[in-house]
């Protein structure tokens, strides 16, 4: 009998150890070898220069060793980077299973704009100095197990460049033309027919007047650098991925262009690429105010409006006629604002070529001289033209 017992206590052993070897087996006791991973890079510039011209190059190609987890093991490398020194906050440039990952200098421009940096030769820091200089940190971190408790992680030492944002010249010379094309434009569709083209008007400061709505297909639209080239685009995604803050009147049409979402009409379109903004503004309608218009006379009771119906030109039909006080009448932009108004004067020292049917009154408003009724009066900013025709 007691030996019948040993012999069952024996076999329970037995069995005891084998489950704890196939719950627990294999054991593998991962150590890090002393040597952290680092970066290999023979060399680092004294001084990355960036431009926006050359936003696309590679500025630095980070190398890193192999890191030693003391067992045969795929290993997961990310790049760290960010203006803090001891990177407690950071951005993940990139995550590889290799050993090198390449940093743009578009990449640098985002850092550098984050610490306030600048291209104008007039700004400048809190000390004076000029303010276009400043470092951005970098590590690797290397991991084993990501995931799971059993997670593994050793980080390189932390690697400072310093960057040169290229002030620009004192001297002015506009970029050639984007061209706006797309259904979002109602001008001209998916076609470089007749585009309305983005003007850089001051550095890095591009504009349009552009009549957006709903064309055959929606109202996408995007910027095209070469006329009847649609292999460069410029939409949504690209300015978002480079951190610019846009206009709520436009978003993603999912394909990467504009989609404008606004109430159709002409809209001033302007891209700074100084402060990373894209901002859609509505053209402004003229109130037509003066006694030259028989309506409401020398007040903003009952105007006519005067809406830009098109990019440049505004229309507008108004009953001309003599009044109490005369026949004067000028334009104003804001309803009970009398400064600026926008007279004859105004638009004669613009050069304008103006109506027979309307002359200067003397105080720099028009004076109508024709025989009382209803008139179109077109202003053509374009033509520089005020055409008056009978209706």
């Amino acid at each position: 009998m007691k030996n019948i017992f040993n012999f069952l206590v024996a076999v329970t052993m037995m069995v005891t150890l084998n489950s704890c070897d196939t719950e627990f087996d294999p054991i593998q006791i991962v150590d890090p070898t002393n040597d952290s991973v680092t970066f290999l890079n023979t060399s680092f510039a004294a001084q990355y220069l960036l431009s926006e011209d050359t936003e696309e190059n590679i500025a630095e190609r980070f190398i890193w060793s192999k890191a030693d987890f003391g067992v045969p093991t795929n290993v997961m490398y990310e790049l760290h980077a960010s203006t803090d020194p001891l990177l407690e906050s950071y951005e993940l440039l990139g995550t590889t299973a290799g050993n090198n990952i390449a940093v743009t200098v578009r990449q640098l421009l985002n850092f550098a704009f984050v610490l306030g940096l600048d291209s104008d030769p007039e700004t400048t820091d809190s000390n004076g100095d000029p303010n276009n200089t400043g470092s951005v940190y970098f590590r690797v971190r290397a991991a084993i197990g990501e995931g799971t408790p059993n997670l593994v992680e050793m980080f390189s030492d932390i690697q400072k460049i310093d960057m040169l944002w290229i002030e620009e010249t004192s001297e002015f010379v506009p970029g050639e033309p984007f061209y706006i094309v797309g259904d979002g434009t109602t001008a001209n569709g998916w076609t470089f027919d007749d585009n309305v083209t983005l003007d850089e008007i001051e550095s890095k400061i591009r504009t349009a007047r552009v009549a957006l709505g709903y064309g055959q297909w929606g109202s996408a639209f995007s910027f095209y650098p070469e006329k009847d080239d649609w292999s460069v685009s410029y939409g949504y995604t690209h300015y978002a991925d480079n951190g610019y803050n846009i206009d709520p009147l436009l978003e993603d049409n999912g394909d990467g262009h504009f989609k404008f979402v606004g109430t159709e009409g002409v809209y001033q379109l302007t891209v700074n690429e100084k402060d990373r903004t894209i901002v859609v503004e509505p053209s402004i309608s003229y109130y037509i105010v003066g006694d030259g218009t028989t309506v409401n006379g020398w007040t903003f009771d009952d105007n006519v409006r005067m809406p830009e119906t098109s990019a440049y030109i505004r229309q507008a039909i108004v009953a001309l006629g003599y009044g109490q006080w005369g026949s004067a009448f000028s334009f104003y932009i804001a309803k009970d604002v009398w400064d600026p108004a926008y007279g004859y004067t105004f638009f004669s020292d613009l050069g304008y070529t103006i109506d027979p049917l309307l002359e200067d009154n003397g105080d720099g408003h028009f004076k109508f001289v024709g025989n009382e009724g209803d008139f179109e009066i077109t202003i053509n900013e374009l033509d520089k033209t005020i055409v008056l025709v009978a209706q």
